[in-house]
């Protein structure tokens, strides 16, 4: 009996160890981006690089590496005699391969596209929101009606006994026109998280723009978080040719 118990006990242990073991999260790695020009500019410990094609000038410096993106400050300046589009859905990362192996592209997120789809998110809540408040309205008359169904009833019955009737929760009769009313008038109360994320699409990030001759926009470019570390070269196209600006990815773990 004594050795049944020993060894339920050595295997629940067992079991608990392989469980923790399993479940060990391996931390993601601290990834630096560092230009591989040697002509860098620094401004709040960020390494400034930058190239320039038929007047257009880029400069680029890596920001950080979230769980889920890499995120770049750049700036596009037209120092031509044209109107350049500068749109950050342009540009690309082209990570260097080896042995003939076709380069891995890796495209940035389209600010206008990101906020295209926040907005839809947003209007899908608040539609579920409304649905749901419609819906505890409907609940609400129908706990009025066999409320009052079951009043009727006891009327012409003397042998009821009124104890064990079960009328409609007094709180849940005022609760609901007030959801119906708070979703009206404060839609934007349950989407906090969502309208900080508009927010940085909006404000944060590079916006296609127009630039006419002498002008400059800058701004937060984002794009896919970049796991391996390995030579990869910012590219943003002017005419047929290419801006290109390479950088060295260094993973580091704890």
């Amino acid at each position: 009996m004594k050795t049944h118990f020993t060894n339920s006990v050595r295997a629940a242990f067992a079991a608990v160890i392989s469980i923790l073991v399993v479940s060990c999260a391996t931390p993601q790695a601290v990834i630096r981006m560092n230009p591989l020009s040697q002509d860098v500019k620094w401004n709040y410990g960020q390494a400034y690089t930058s190239d320039t094609l038929n007047g257009i000038v880029v400069e680029a410096a890596f920001e950080k590496a979230t769980r889920d993106y890499t995120i770049f400050n750049i700036a596009v300046v037209n120092l031509s005699n044209m109107s350049y589009l500068a749109d950050p859905a342009y540009f690309t990362f082209e990570e260097q391969n080896y042995d003939s192996v076709p380069p891995t592209i890796i495209r940035a997120l389209d600010p206008e596209t990101m906020l295209l789809n926040i907005d839809k998110e947003v209007s899908q809540s608040e539609a579920d929101a409304k649905n749901l408040a419609v819906g505890a309205a409907v609940a609400t008359g129908a706990l009025l009606a066999t409320a009052a169904v079951v009043a009727v009833s006891s009327d012409n019955d003397d042998d009821v006994h009124y104890s064990n009737h079960r009328y409609a929760d007094p709180d849940l009769l005022i609760a609901a026109p007030l959801i119906i009313e708070s979703v009206d008038n404060n839609p934007e109360s349950y989407v906090t998280e969502t309208d900080r994320r508009r927010e940085f699409w909006e404000l944060s990030t590079m916006r296609k723009t127009t630039l006419e001759p002498g002008f400059k926009i800058e701004g937060k470019v984002i794009f896919p978080r970049f796991e391996k570390a390995a030579i990869y070269t910012l590219k943003l196209p002017v005419d047929n040719k290419y801006i290109e600006i390479p950088f060295t990815q260094l993973n580091f773990y704890p």
